[in-house]
């Protein structure tokens, strides 16, 4: 297709990546592996199919991710429960619930929520949880009515899912020390998705919990209380959207082996021309590209500060902390927003 240019005020970024193809459409040529090459804008991150679980880990995934192969995070994901509106037929695993956005957040989106001290996520995190008498909301049908009678607004502060199903733990993949999960399919734009999770710090023996968990004792029908993630409605404006992840693409190719691989970030300047591998202005002027972003920052030997021009191949992103899942050929970057605000701040 047509050659889209990505514009950041001045800034035209371009992504290209090229790997070795592994799918039937190979051309093969004897006496060698081909090479198929990939362009990828960087505007095409993978839309409404990975998601931070809290803004908690938005907000520490840039340093969780500047010591890799080492994952700078204390914290580890114990249990996760993940929920999606209903299609089709309902099935066994099936509950109401009431999602809320607020729910876990110490920086509540709400003038009427307060924040407690404690960066960590947690059911205590805020006061939402006072404010909601839970028994007025087991029931699916009082929850419209109550909520709005608090002030609350359906598809901005909460939503209410009837019959949402409970995913199976092979539809998605979640990393246990970054706090995002990774859905197998992609939502469509009117599904909402919700989690309740428990997770430990290393060093203390508390359990941190936000939202109810199926285990709880809370018996269907009555309404489980989760954290909201995605909505009915996309709003840039709401907290909910920086929780869908804007750093992930795909290679259009699945199962990448190391040997053929090779990605570069290439910029092309308003004057047009050729795509560089380098900013050809600024503070970063001349740096190569994949160091600028993170991608490259150590040598094959895993030697800090000595980048090497090659992307460091740290597989297993979606689990650990890593740059590539190579099995389903993802680029994970270690900025959360590699082209919007950690672009900004990088060039000042």
């Amino acid at each position: 297709g047509g050659h889209v240019k990505l514009k950041f005020g001045k800034l035209t970024v371009d992504a290209v990546a090229s790997n070795k193809e592994t799918s039937t459409e190979n051309l093969q040529v004897q006496g060698g592996a081909s090479t198929q090459e990939f362009e990828i804008r960087a505007d095409e991150y993978e839309e409404n199919r990975h998601y931070f679980i809290s803004q908690y880990f938005y907000d520490n995934y840039n340093k969780a991710m500047s010591t890799l192969p080492i994952v700078n995070s204390n914290v580890k994901i114990t249990r996760i429960e993940v929920w999606r509106t209903n299609v089709g037929a309902a099935v066994s695993n099936n509950r109401n619930i009431l999602a809320l956005t607020d729910l876990g957040e110490r920086n509540p989106s709400r003038g009427d929520i307060f924040g407690r001290g404690g960066t960590l996520p947690s059911n205590n995190s805020n006061n939402l949880l006072e404010k909601i008498n839970l028994n007025a909301i087991r029931s699916i049908d009082n929850v419209t009515t109550y909520m709005q009678g608090l002030g609350m607004v359906s598809g901005t502060d909460y939503e209410k899912i009837e019959n949402a199903r409970l995913l199976n733990s092979s539809e998605y993949t979640f990393n246990e020390q970054l706090g995002f999960i990774s859905l197998n399919q992609p939502l469509s734009s009117d599904q909402m998705i919700a989690v309740a999770f428990q997770y430990q710090v290393i060093g203390d023996t508390n359990v941190y919990q936000v939202g109810e968990l199926t285990t709880d004792g809370i018996n269907d029908p009555n309404t489980l209380v989760v954290k909201l993630i995605k909505g009915t409605a996309v709003n840039t404006h709401s907290p909910l959207w920086k929780l869908m992840m804007k750093n992930v693409y795909f290679l259009r190719s699945t199962q990448i082996g190391q040997d053929n691989f090779r990605l570069n970030v290439l910029y092309e300047s308003p004057d047009g021309g050729v795509g560089v591998g380098y900013f050809t202005e600024g503070p970063m002027e001349g740096k190569p590209l994949v160091e600028v972003f993170g991608l490259d920052r150590m040598d094959a030997s895993q030697n800090y500060y000595y980048a090497d021009g090659v992307m460091d191949w740290f597989d297993s992103a979606a689990y650990k902390g890593g740059i590539i899942q190579s099995t389903t050929g993802r680029i994970y970057f270690p900025y959360v927003e590699p082209f919007g605000k950690d672009l900004r701040e990088l060039l000042g």
